[in-house]
C-alpha cells in the first residue's frame, strides 16, 4: 500500500450448517470472494477442507458445534472468542428436518434446539464479538414467503410438543427463527449491527434423507432442479452498509417483502424472553 497505509483486515464469517446445503453455497461463494470462513458443524473439518480446496482460499476453518445441544454451542462461542477478536457477519443457516420426535441428552426436542434454539444461543453468545466488526450483520434463513403471509406460532407449543409431527414441527421452528431475526433487528435499532431474514430459494441438499420413500423420491426429484448456489444469501452477507436492510426480509430474487409486517412484535418479545429463560434455566 502507498503512503504506509494498512490494508484492512480481511472479514470474518461464521456459517452454521456449512457443511451442506445453502450454508455450505453460501460458505464457498465466500471463500470464493476472499473472506475468511468459519464453517460451523459437529463434523466440519472435511467441508473445510474442501471449501478451501474448490474455492483457492485457504482462510477456510472449521469450528466445531452441535447446535442440538446448549453445552456445545457455549463452548463454540468460548472457542470462537479465543481464536478470533471480531465478527463481521453470522449466518444462520443449519437446519434439519426431523422425522420423529426425539429427546436431546439435554432433554429437549431436537427439531426446536437444531432449527431455532441453538440459534439463539449462538447468536446471542456472539453479539460483542459482532459489535468489533465491520458494519455487521446476522443472517438467517427463513423459508418460502407464500407459506409466511398469516404466521401462528404457539410457544408454549413449540417449547413442549405434543403430538409430534415433522412438517409442523419444522415449520413451527423456521417460524421462531423469523421471529427471533425480527426481535434482534428492533434490539438492534441505533447500533452498528444488522439482522436481516432471508428465503434461500431451492438449494441442493439433503435435507430429505432419512425420511419415508415418497419424501427421500421428492427430494431427488428437487434436487434435479435444484441450484448449488445461494445468489441471495452471499449478496446480503457482503451487502454494503448492512443497516438499510435491517429487520428486512428478502426472497430468492433479492426482492425485499413487507413481511414483517405480517409477524406480530409482541409474539417475538414473548419468544425471546421465553428463549432466555430456557437457556438460563438450563446453566
Amino acid at each position: 500500500m502507498s503512503n504506509g497505509a494498512m490494508a484492512e483486515p480481511r472479514r470474518i464469517f461464521l456459517v452454521t450448517g456449512g457443511t451442506s446445503g445453502v450454508g455450505r453455497a453460501i460458505a464457498l461463494d465466500l471463500a470464493r470472494q476472499g473472506a475468511h470462513v468459519v464453517v460451523v458443524g459437529r463434523s466440519p473439518a472435511k467441508a473445510a477442507q474442501e471449501i478451501a480446496a474448490a474455492s483457492g482460499n485457504s482462510s477456510v476453518e472449521p469450528l466445531v458445534a452441535d447446535l442440538s445441544l446448549q453445552s456445545s454451542v457455549e463452548a463454540a462461542v468460548a472457542e470462537y472468542c479465543r481464536r478470533f477478536d471480531r465478527l463481521d457477519c453470522l449466518v444462520n443457516a443449519a437446519g434439519a428436518i426431523i422425522h420423529r420426535q426425539q429427546t436431546t441428552a439435554e432433554g429437549r426436542d431436537l427439531s426446536l434446539a437444531v432449527n431455532y434454539l441453538g440459534h439463539f444461543i449462538l447468536t446471542t453468545g456472539l453479539l460483542d464479538q459482532l459489535a468489533r466488526g465491520r458494519d455487521a450483520r446476522v443472517l438467517t434463513v427463513g423459508g418460502n414467503p407464500r407459506f409466511l403471509n398469516s404466521p401462528d406460532l404457539d410457544i408454549d407449543r413449540l417449547f413442549r410438543p405434543d403430538a409430534y409431527r415433522a412438517l409442523p414441527a419444522t415449520l413451527s421452528a423456521m417460524l421462531a427463527r423469523i421471529h427471533f431475526s425480527f426481535e434482534l433487528a428492533r434490539r438492534l435499532e441505533g447500533s452498528a449491527k444488522a439482522a436481516i431474514a432471508f428465503h434461500p430459494g431451492l438449494i441442493r441438499s439433503n435435507l430429505t434423507r432419512g425420511g419415508p420413500l415418497w419424501f427421500r423420491l421428492f427430494g431427488v426429484v428437487s434436487n434435479l432442479r435444484a441450484s448449488e448456489r445461494c445468489d441471495v444469501g452471499a449478496w446480503l452477507a457482503t451487502l454494503p452498509d448492512a443497516l438499510q436492510a435491517n429487520g428486512a426480509y428478502f426472497d430468492d430474487q433479492r426482492e425485499r417483502l413487507p413481511l414483517p409486517s405480517a409477524f406480530d412484535p409482541a409474539v417475538g418479545r414473548r419468544l425471546w424472553e421465553r428463549s432466555e429463560a430456557t437457556v438460563r434455566a438450563a446453566r
